[in-house]
C-alpha cells in the first residue's frame, strides 16, 4: 500500500489516459482553456456564476480522479458480476456462478470443485483441529454401517446413506436402517437451512422441527462431524498416537492413528483401545474400531461409499409429504397439546421418585438406555421437543423446564432434573443406604453423589447452577466424576 501511495500521481495519469478509462486530449484541454478565458472577459457574469464555474470544473477533476483511484481499487469488479456471472453460465450451464448463493432456484443441482488428496504429514494438533473443524467440503455423499455397544452389552447397529451440502445451500438426506434383534427400523431425514424432518414410512408420519447449529450438521455426524467421539478419545494428545502417515481407504488417503480409552469412554463402551482412520484432505471420519482387552472390535464404523464435492441435487432435501400426517409428538408439541389423561395426576417433577433396581438408578422410574415411547408414557405429553443445544444428543425432551431427557441414538443417554425440593431430595440423600459420597466445592457448598457400581451409572446433585436451584444429573461418570478424589476413594472402598 505504501509503494502505491507513493507512486500515486504516475498510477492516476496511467489510469486516466489509459484508454480503458477518460480521454483527456489536447482537444478538450483547449475547451477548457477557451471558456475559462472567456469566462475571465464577460464583466456582466455575476461573481455568483463565476464561482459556479469554477465549482464546477472541480467536481469534474475530482470524478476523473475518483475514477482512476477506484480502477487501481479494482471497485469496477463489482459492476461488471452480474456480466461476469453470465458468462461463466454460458460455458457452465449446470454450475452455479461463484458468490451467487442468493436466489438460487428451489431446485438446482450443485457441482461444486473437486478437492485433492493430500499426502502431506500431519501433527496430532491437525488431525484434532482437522476433525472438529465445520468446513470440510461442500458437499458429500456415503454410506456406512456402524454398530454400538451400549453400557448393558447390547449391540446397536445401523446402515446409513446419505447426501449433505454444505455451500451455497445448506441441506442434506439421510435414511437409517436400525437393527435391534430381530427388530428392523428405517428412519429418513431431510435437513433445509434451518428445517429438519423426520419421516417414518412405515406409519405415514412426520415431525418438523427447527434446527440452527451450523457446526453440528444432523446429517451422518458420527463420519463427517464427529466431534463428540474426537473430545471423548483425542483431547489428551498423550493418550493417542499417529500409527500410520498415509492408507487407501475407498479412493481416500487417510492418515491412521491409535490410542486408549480413557476410564470414562472404557467402561460406557466395554473398551480399551480405539483406532481412527482420517481422510487428510476433509478430517471426515472414515473408519473406526474400538477393542476389548482380548483385541476383539466391540464399537465400529465401517465405509461402504464416500465421494466428497459430488453434484447433489437440492430437491432431495425436501420431503414429499403426500399421504404423510403429523405424528401425535408433533403435534403434541406445536398445539401444546394438554393431555391430563397422559400425565399422572400424581407425578410431581420437583419431587423426583428414585430406585435402585438390580444396579440401575431409577428416577420417575426411567433409567439410561430407556426408550422414548418409555419416558411419554411415565411422564405424559405435556412436552416439548428441544432444539439441540450442543450436547450432541439427537432429541431432547423438555417437561416445563423441570426435566430435560437427552437422547442418543434413539435411547436415554443422559437426565437432568432441575429446580428439585431440596428438602425432599435432603432427606431421600440421608436415607439411601447404597454407595454415596460428597464433594466439597468452593470450600463450602458440596455436591452429592449416589452411585452403582453394577451399571457404573451416577446420580449427581449440585446447587452450583444459576440461582442456586437444586439440580440432578443422571449420567455415566465424565472427566470430572473420574478426577474427582471423593469419587476415586469410594470406589477404592467399593473394591
Amino acid at each position: 500500500m505504501e509503494d502505491k501511495l507513493k507512486d500515486l500521481k504516475n498510477i492516476l495519469t496511467d489510469s486516466i489516459t489509459n484508454e480503458k478509462n477518460i480521454y483527456f486530449t489536447q482537444e478538450h484541454k483547449n475547451r477548457v482553456l477557451k471558456t475559462i478565458k472567456s469566462n475571465s472577459l464577460r464583466n456582466n457574469v455575476s461573481r455568483s456564476f463565476h464561482g459556479r464555474i469554477h465549482l464546477l470544473f472541480s467536481v469534474a477533476l475530482t470524478c476523473i480522479l475518483l475514477a482512476g483511484t477506484y480502477y487501481i481499487a479494482g471497485i469496477d469488479d463489482i459492476f461488471s458480476k452480474n456480466d461476469a456471472n453470465q458468462i461463466y453460465q454460458a460455458h457452465e450451464p449446470n454450475k452455479i456462478p461463484p458468490d451467487s448463493s442468493k436466489d438460487i432456484p428451489e431446485n438446482t443441482v450443485i457441482t461444486p470443485t473437486a478437492k485433492e488428496e493430500n499426502f502431506a504429514d500431519m501433527t496430532k494438533e491437525e488431525i484434532y483441529k482437522k476433525l472438529l473443524s465445520s468446513d470440510k467440503f461442500d458437499t458429500a455423499v456415503g454410506e456406512y454401517e456402524i454398530q454400538t455397544v451400549i453400557h448393558d452389552g447390547t449391540k446397536m447397529s445401523s446402515n446409513v446413506k446419505y447426501a449433505l451440502s454444505l455451500s451455497p445451500i445448506m441441506g442434506g438426506y439421510s435414511s437409517e436402517t436400525y437393527n435391534h434383534g430381530d427388530d428392523v427400523e428405517s428412519v429418513i431425514t431431510y435437513y433445509k437451512e434451518d428445517k429438519l424432518w423426520t419421516v417414518d414410512s412405515a406409519s405415514k408420519t412426520y415431525s418438523e422441527r427447527r434446527y440452527r447449529n451450523s457446526v453440528q450438521h444432523p446429517i451422518a455426524r458420527s463420519s463427517l462431524f464427529p466431534r463428540e467421539i474426537t473430545l471423548n478419545y483425542l483431547k489428551s494428545l498423550d493418550k493417542w498416537e499417529i500409527e500410520i502417515q498415509n492408507e487407501k481407504i475407498l479412493t481416500h488417503n487417510t492418515i491412521v492413528i491409535k490410542g486408549n480409552l480413557n476410564e470414562y469412554a472404557g467402561e460406557k463402551h466395554r473398551a480399551k483401545t480405539f483406532r481412527f482412520w482420517i481422510d487428510k484432505d476433509t478430517g471426515v471420519l472414515l473408519k473406526y474400531e474400538t477393542y476389548n482387552q482380548n483385541g476383539e472390535v466391540v464399537d465400529y464404523l465401517y465405509p461402504k461409499e464416500l465421494q466428497i464435492n459430488v453434484p447433489i441435487d437440492t430437491k432431495m432435501f425436501t420431503p414429499n409429504l403426500d399421504g404423510y400426517k403429523k405424528s401425535e409428538r408433533e403435534s403434541a408439541n406445536e398445539g401444546q397439546k394438554q393431555n391430563d389423561e397422559q400425565q399422572p395426576p400424581e407425578l410431581n417433577l420437583q419431587k423426583p421418585s428414585f430406585s435402585n433396581e438390580k444396579g440401575y438408578l431409577y428416577v420417575h422410574g426411567i433409567t439410561l438406555g430407556d426408550s422414548m415411547d418409555k419416558v411419554i408414557e411415565r411422564l405424559g405429553g405435556k412436552y416439548s421437543i428441544d432444539e439441540e443445544d450442543g450436547s450432541g444428543a439427537d432429541v431432547i425432551l423438555d417437561y416445563n423446564g423441570f426435566a430435560r431427557f437427552y437422547f442418543k441414538d434413539k435411547k436415554v443417554n443422559w437426565i437432568l432434573l432441575m429446580k428439585v425440593d431440596k428438602n425432599y431430595f435432603n432427606n431421600l440423600f440421608d436415607g439411601y443406604e447404597g454407595s454415596k459420597f460428597t464433594s466439597l466445592i468452593n470450600g463450602a457448598d458440596s455436591d452429592r453423589y449416589i452411585y452403582s457400581k453394577e451399571s457404573k451409572q451416577i446420580l449427581k446433585a449440585t446447587t452450583n447452577v444459576p440461582n442456586q436451584d437444586l439440580y440432578l444429573y443422571l449420567l455415566y461418570p465424565g472427566p470430572e466424576s473420574l478426577e474427582n478424589p471423593d469419587y476415586q476413594k469410594m470406589k477404592q472402598s467399593l473394591e
